[in-house]
Formats: structure tokens, sequence, C-alpha cells
């Protein structure tokens, strides 16, 4: 259910969820249901990926913020309100500041510029060059008015298929969505940019072509021609 892309399917999901455990008729069961329920639904529903397309699922970011403060500027101490305020004035807004500012002639050419789209790596690339030339078979999925019975159904199903939808922009093709779990993670996937490439919207580099079909691209960088008369 972490995977499901939107509240209406979530609903759904969690009203078939309880269903099929209720069924049981297990007092054991049933107090983790009526648990689970009150807590990760009725409390806190805001768990699932689709929940908010686009944004964070965790707070990893903030907590690395936050060990690079008390590593470098609090040294972990627990310092009184007025001593922190100081730090945090002279220190560590100085700092955090500089280290993004594009003007400053000190710091701008190792700047850690603020992301305005995903970036995709080597491995991305070639990825997405195997999943343009696989053959796969083309359906026509009506989701009108679909109303799911069983809990199980409704798993396979919704896991069997991804959604994709597709901005053919060639300036914002990156902000598309995908309902795949590489893309609720990372905002970017394969199917995005297979998409982008059939509409000759980005090109695949050469590099990522030099892996033949089903293989996977090894880690590190690619390796560069030796020298003149060496075998490789």
């Amino acid at each position: 259910m972490q995977l499901i892309k939107n509240e209406t399917i979530f609903d759904a999901a969690i009203k078939l969820f309880q269903q099929k455990w209720k069924a049981k008729e297990c007092p054991l069961i049933n107090n983790f249901i009526d648990y689970f329920i009150n807590e990760w639904y009725m409390s806190n529903k805001g768990w699932f990926e689709g929940f908010a397309i686009g944004y964070p699922s965790s707070n990893n970011a903030l907590e690395a913020t936050n060990g690079t403060i008390k590593s470098l500027y609090t040294f972990r101490e627990r310092l009184p309100v007025g001593e922190f305020l100081s730090v945090l004035e002279n220190d560590i807004i100085h700092q955090l500041s500089r280290e993004r500012n594009t003007d400053d002639p000190i710091t701008s050419q190792n700047v850690k510029a603020f992301a305005n789209v995903p970036s995709i790596n080597l491995s991305l690339w070639t990825s997405t060059n195997h999943w343009i030339k696989e053959e796969r078979e083309k359906l026509l999925y009506n989701q009108q008015n679909v109303k799911w019975c069983d809990f199980d159904i409704m798993k396979n199903e919704q896991l069997s298929f991804w959604e994709c939808e597709f901005l053919n922009e060639s300036e914002n093709w990156t902000k598309s969505t995908c309902s795949c779990p590489a893309c609720l993670k990372y905002y970017i996937c394969t199917h995005i940019i297979g998409s982008a490439a059939r509409y000759k919207l980005c090109s695949i580099p050469l590099e990522a072509k030099n892996i033949p079909l089903g293989q996977k691209r090894k880690r590190g960088r690619v390796a560069k021609a030796k020298k003149a008369l060496i075998v490789q």
C-alpha cells in the first residue's frame, strides 16, 4: 500500500485490506487492524508515496543538515539559547549562505546549487536504452468506474503496470510523473526518459549504448582507451 499513487485508490485499498483480515475472525488480528485503521489511516494518512507527488517522502536531507550543525558548529553540545543564536548568526547562516551564493567570487566555483530538475546518471541512461529496445505487449486499460472486491486482486493489478503522465514539452519533460517506485523516490525513471527519447526531446549518450541488452553496467566510471599497441 505504500506504493499507491493517489488517495482514491488508497482509500479503497484500506477498506479491502480491512475486509480481508477481519474475515479471519481472530481476536489478535482484529486488535491489530483496529489499531492500524485508527493510527495509520484516521490519524496519520500521509505515509503512502502518492500522497504528495514531487515532494520528499523522508526527512533525510533535514537530518543531514542537522548532523552538520551538530558536528561542525555546536560540537554536539547543548548550548544556551543566547549562545546558540550567536553561533547561528555569525557561523551557520554566514557559511551556509556563502556555499549557495552563485555571485560570491570565492565560493562561486564550487557553489552548492539547488537542484531544480532531477539528475540522470549513466546507469539510468543505460537502463532506459534497454527499456526502449525491449519488446512488450501493448495493452489498453480502461480505469473508468473500476471497483475492486478483493485486496489481493487489487494489489496484483496495481503492481502490474505503471501510469506515466508525460509532459510533451522540450523544457519541462523532466517534471513528468510516473507511479513506479523509482520515480516516486528519485522523481525520474526509465519510463519518463524513454518517452522523452521517443518524442525526440532528449538523446541517449553513446556511452549508454555500449552495454548489450540484458546486461547491467558495472560500477565506476567508463574505462578510457589505452595507449597504442596495447591490447584492450
